[in-house]
């Protein structure tokens, strides 16, 4: 399919550009999928990181679940909101699910933490939101 390869510049690779998502973005979660977004305020496609814990279990278990996700980004990057950098975190069961479904689970998750940045802007961070 000619158009869906993943160039090296759709992955985020900078602590600062994984963190700002995660911590003025805006979230969303469908199926096993969650996705913290942040506007960059441009139109190129959308970049990407993928936060997959320790908690998945062993490498192999970690490495399928990076594998779904990074597969159904690729699969799923057209139709995925132009000018936003996303976060994406699994959750259980994705790794019981076939790729289609979390395709599915990541285009709607992506798309409602799209319209909340859009509705709401950015977010104020955990640390900050429960000072008082």
């Amino acid at each position: 399919m000619p158009g869906l390869s993943l160039p090296r510049g759709a992955r985020l690779t900078r602590h600062r550009d994984v963190r700002r998502p995660l911590d003025h973005g805006r979230s969303s979660a469908s199926g096993g999928v969650v996705v913290y977004a942040w506007g960059r305020g441009d139109e190129l496609p959308s970049r990407f990181a993928l936060v997959v814990g320790g908690r998945w279990g062993d490498a192999p278990v970690r490495n399928r679940v990076r594998r779904l996700l990074r597969e159904s980004f690729r699969t799923a990057r057209p139709d995925l909101p132009a000018g936003f950098d996303l976060v994406l975190l699994p959750r259980r069961p994705l790794e019981r699910q076939r790729m289609q479904e979390v395709r599915e689970h990541l285009v709607r998750a992506a798309n409602g933490a799209v319209r909340r940045f859009r509705e709401e802007g950015p977010g104020v961070p955990r640390a900050v939101a429960a000072k008082p």
